[in-house]
């Protein structure tokens, strides 16, 4: 549990152990206090005067009647919150309770925010525990871009009513997942096989099951069903015979997510980190089979997979991606995803091209058997805001970087379709394509 400070956080202790409790430390109104409190008294029995000892005497008691007046310290604070999500804001519900319940007790929340994020309002908040010993509060916190992080637990300390002085308290709980991406993503109820395969390597839109639309009646193999036995074919020919059916069969994705170096790829792959949570917390609605790759110095590689239990992999292993130290080059991510995925499954290669290396990244892909579609987060979005259109010198900057954006772009797409996002704010294009209609050639499966 990170329990941070205004100066920064401090080391991290073991999930959802309680922080222990700091000493007292006064304020400088505390310390103004006490300031006035002996000078008052030095001045009084300097001059004898009766006056200043009645002065500094209320001002010294201050300092032992805040110390009377401070709660237990084996006094815990338990925190929970929830998360509306937005568009473009997320809305927390921070829950706190004291235990044994201490009603009236004046707290202090020192909130720390994710550098991906802004608080609207302050950071230090005044807090007040009711009749039970309990209180809430709500933060706004905003990003200009899709992001995925947690809130940790905010720096809970105990305040006197003069606010003479304070300490810590101790505090327990779970940080709270802070998730804000496109709203396009929950427009794809799945992803149809036939616009898994853009270019060569068509998927059928239907297998072979047990179950489903009957196809037609074959000879019995060992395995089969006893509800799948056709006993009439059976009767009538003499020989064991079971039913074949056609179930439909909805494309399988994988999301390999660029997470080496390169210029803005700290914030960069936040940004495709979002998108691909997003998108894979859609298609789990559906029981689509995702998998999850991290392209780093070595690919990691989540195989194919349904449910609750899937998506909690893939949301703790997107929530730990780090921006890799070395590139790995782009055969090695080919041989892994054909030692891990079978041929014919798409791919999703969310990745900024700002590599010459990645722009054949389709290429090497199709040649093992997958076909790939690239999902381009534009490092020209974080670039603008950097230069003054209003200069000659930037505009001329800003044409250039344009013009190497196309020339990367129009590389990558001779290898495999590229999406080409510039607008962080929705994902429009991508789901566009992946949800328009297909002209399937003569002769092919749909």
């Amino acid at each position: 549990m990170n329990h941070p400070s205004p100066d920064g956080p401090s080391p991290p202790l073991p999930r959802g152990s309680p922080a222990p409790p700091g000493h007292l430390q006064w304020r400088w109104r505390g310390v103004t206090v006490v300031g006035l409190a002996a000078s008052a008294l030095v001045l009084g029995l300097l001059v004898r005067s009766p006056a200043a000892l009645l002065f500094s005497l209320p001002l010294l008691l201050a300092v032992p009647a805040t110390l009377l007046v401070s709660p237990q310290r084996n006094l815990l604070l338990r925190v929970s919150g929830e998360t509306a999500l937005a568009t473009d804001q997320s809305l927390v519900d921070l829950r706190i309770q004291s235990v044994p319940p201490t009603p009236g007790l004046g707290i202090e929340m020192v909130v720390h925010v994710p550098p991906e994020m802004s608080l609207e309002g302050p950071r230090v908040r005044p807090l007040t525990l009711d009749a039970r010993g309990g209180t809430r509060t709500a933060l706004r916190l905003s990003s200009p871009h899709p992001v995925v992080t947690r809130l940790p637990i905010p720096l809970l300390r105990w305040r006197d009513p003069l606010s003479l002085g304070s300490f810590d308290l101790a505090a327990e709980g779970d940080p709270v997942p802070l998730e804000q991406y496109p709203p396009e993503v929950h427009r794809i109820a799945r992803i149809p096989a036939h616009r898994t395969i853009a270019i060569p390597g068509d998927i059928v839109s239907s297998r072979k099951a047990s179950q489903g639309e009957f196809s037609s009646v074959r000879a019995y193999e060992p395995g089969d069903a006893r509800r799948q036995v056709n006993w009439w074919a059976t009767a009538r020919t003499g020989n064991l015979s079971s039913n074949e059916f056609l179930a439909e069969q909805s494309g399988e994705l994988v999301v390999v997510l660029d997470v080496r170096p390169g210029p803005h790829q700290d914030r960069l792959v936040g940004i495709g980190r979002a998108a691909t949570l997003g998108l894979l917390r859609a298609l789990s609605r559906t029981k689509t089979r995702t998998g999850l790759t991290l392209f780093g110095e070595f690919p990691q590689c989540l195989p194919l997979g349904s449910g609750r239990r899937h998506l909690y992999q893939e949301e703790e292993m997107l929530r730990s991606v780090p921006v890799s130290a070395e590139g790995g080059l782009p055969q090695r991510l080919a041989v892994a995803l054909r030692r891990h995925y079978p041929p014919n499954t798409l791919v999703l290669f969310v990745s900024p091209l700002t590599d010459e290396a990645t722009q054949g990244i389709g290429y090497l892909l199709r040649r093992r058997g997958f076909p790939t579609l690239i999902l381009s987060p534009s490092p020209l979005a974080l670039e603008r805001p950097l230069l003054d259109l209003g200069r000659t010198e930037d505009e001329f900057a800003w044409r250039l970087l344009r013009l190497r954006r196309r020339r990367d772009v129009a590389e990558a797409w001779q290898s495999a379709p590229v999406v080409e996002w510039e607008d962080f704010q929705t994902l429009a294009p991508l789901v566009g394509y992946l949800l328009r209609p297909m002209h399937r050639p003569m002769g092919r499966s749909a």
